[in-house]
């Protein structure tokens, strides 16, 4: 199954926006990647989606509780059986 296929089938959505492919693309290739996206540019789905095709932890530092309180009911609203949660003050 590639990247595009895996995004429809788990997110709905039928294409990456501008750079998303690029940054999941290295980052599943073992590549130091810096990735620098707009504000609604989809900085979310790059590390949510890889880490749900990679084995292991995936630990994500984010200011913004609500914010991190949204990305775990989206991936429990989606259905994918792995723990997932996050810590705040």
């Amino acid at each position: 199954m590639g990247l595009k296929d895996f995004l429809l089938q788990a997110y709905g959505h039928k294409a990456f926006k501008d750079g998303q492919f690029r940054i999941i693309e290295r980052v599943l290739g073992k590549e130091n990647t810096l990735g620098l996206l707009p504000t609604g540019g989809g900085k979310s789905l790059c590390f949510q989606l890889t880490s749900l095709l990679r084995y292991g932890t995936t630990i994500v530092v984010c200011p913004i509780i609500s914010l991190m309180r949204d990305h775990k009911e989206e991936l429990d609203q989606l259905g994918f059986n792995r723990r997932v949660g996050f810590i705040s003050s």
